[in-house]
């Protein structure tokens, strides 16, 4: 018995691992029985007691499957590794329970696609491990180990191509871009290597199955055979799909394309203020105002000779480079509130107030006169720096005026008939995005509607649940909307506050 005594610490976790040595106690499949041996000496030896069927099946049971939830299966796995200690054929019986023959081949094959990365790897056949000698027993206990990194790595891979399968295209989304972010994702998180045909098939299927309803529908009805097409002509038969125009989409689809520069470009905090506070700074002594629309307002903007080679575009067969600020771009807004409130702060009047909302702008007045004085000096102050404006969006001088949804007065502000019909005319949503379109347009007046907060409750709570489409409400949500649209006609006028007079507090 002196032969089978463990090894010096540093070579053997059983005696320097807390974990090895405490699934190492108990009744367990390896049961460790003290015993006599020839010298009088008391030694615990390891004795196999295998798993039964009974208890094979209390553990597998209310469990998900591997595929359905494989992290959840590799922590049940390792707890039971760590609690009970189970042998080399206790550990095959239970990677058969857990496991389908695809899954746990799979694991096989990665264990041993990593032998060398490992100092153990999974036998193919039972080794018949002597538990008593330290050697053997580190390999089981390594074995284990190795098993369950397998099972973790396995599992990340199909927490990913779970993750693949829900990238759908979006509303706005070009097929091109969206047949990018599958091959982005897929070599990033899948290996994949378009060079090889099952990546590609990959690809195709994707593609095909989560790109819009259109597009989806004229490749299983008009191409039946697509997955054997090439990734450009996939492609470009979706573009045709979705423009109509084939020809067209093939000659001028790039033209605008600015993604390649977007990529390079680290994006500019735009800094909007909110429509609320833009309202409620409207002076209330203003009696007059004047609205005006800069038109194609990032072509107002001059882009400098040096940076003009950034913006490349083909029209016709012919190269040309953006020297206005281009639509694309994704710090054209950024650069052009920057620019344009640079223009507009050293404009000074007579007796106004001007407020911008991006390339909104309203003039308030105190009365009918300077209204008509100031009013001049903007348009000529802006057409001076090169900005330009939509003729027949202009209100000027009046009395009362629509801005961003809001009918300006004297001192007050309401929601325009207008966003009030587009909202009451909404008809019953069917989709969690029409609901929370809904919502959003109410939310945006949500200072008139009395008790908002109570009405939406209801309905906000539908955006969040698990529910399939198409949506069908309950009787209660049905009347919170109905509710919801009753509010607007009986909508107050706010009068703006009057920062010059006295501020009280009383305190009871």
């Amino acid at each position: 018995m002196q032969g089978r005594s463990c090894p010096p610490r540093e070579t053997c976790p059983c005696q320097t691992d807390p974990q090895v040595q405490n699934s190492t106690r108990g009744l367990f499949p390896l049961r460790e029985v003290p015993e006599i041996g020839r010298n009088g000496d008391v030694v615990t030896l390891r004795h196999r007691i295998p798993f039964t069927p009974q208890e094979i099946n209390e553990f597998t049971r209310n469990i998900s499957t591997y595929e359905q939830d494989p992290f959840l299966v590799t922590k049940k796995m390792g707890d039971i590794f760590f609690q009970y200690n189970p042998s080399y054929k206790d550990v095959e019986n239970l990677l058969q329970a857990f496991l389908s023959e695809r899954e746990k081949n799979k694991i096989i094959a990665h264990v041993n696609k990593t032998r060398g990365h490992n100092a153990a790897h999974l036998p193919s056949q039972d080794p018949e491990w002597d538990y008593n000698n330290p050697e053997d027993y580190l390999q089981l206990y390594r074995c284990r180990e190795v098993i369950l990194m397998a099972m973790k790595e396995c599992a990340d891979s199909i927490d990913k191509w779970m993750e693949l399968e829900k990238i759908k295209q979006k509303e706005e989304e070009t097929p091109s871009r969206f047949m990018d972010r599958i091959i982005e994702f897929g070599e990033r998180y899948l290996d994949w290597d378009l060079t090889k045909e099952n990546s590609l098939r990959q690809v195709r299927r994707i593609f095909v199955n989560n790109s819009c309803k259109a597009i989806k529908n004229y490749f299983r009805t008009q191409f039946p055979r697509w997955s054997d097409m090439d990734l450009e002509e996939l492609r470009k038969t979706a573009i045709y799909v979705l423009k109509g125009n084939k020809e067209k989409e093939e000659e001028n689809y790039d033209d605008m394309d600015l993604r390649a520069v977007n990529n390079h470009v680290i994006k500019r905090h735009s800094v909007v203020s909110n429509i609320n506070t833009i309202i409620f700074s409207i002076p209330s002594t203003a009696t007059y105002f004047t609205v005006v629309d800069l038109c194609s307002a990032f072509f107002s903007i001059p882009i400098h000779e040096n940076s003009r080679d950034i913006f490349p575009f083909t029209w016709k067969g012919c190269e040309y480079c953006w020297s206005l600020l281009p639509q694309g771009f994704v710090d054209s807004p950024s650069l052009f509130e920057q620019i344009l409130s640079q223009d507009t702060d050293n404009i000074k009047f007579k007796n106004s107030k001007l407020i911008k909302y991006v390339d909104d702008l309203l003039l308030a007045s105190t009365d009918a006169e300077t209204c008509q004085e100031d009013s001049k000096h903007l348009l000529l102050e802006l057409h001076k720096i090169g900005h330009k404006i939509s003729k027949d969006k202009v209100q000027w001088c009046l009395p009362k005026v629509e801005y961003l949804g809001f009918i300006l007065s004297a001192g007050a502000h309401l929601i325009s008939p207008k966003r009030i019909e587009n909202i009451q005319n909404l008809s019953a949503p069917t989709t969690k995005k029409q609901l929370r379109a809904i919502l959003g347009a109410a939310g945006f007046c949500r200072q008139w509607i009395p008790c908002y907060g109570e009405v939406t409750k209801l309905l906000i709570a539908v955006t969040r649940d698990p529910v399939p489409e198409p949506l069908k409400l309950e009787p209660e949500h049905l009347s919170a909307l109905s509710d919801l649209k009753k509010g607007y006609p009986v909508c107050p006028c706010s009068r703006n506050p009057r920062l010059q007079q006295a501020i009280y507090f009383v305190c009871t």
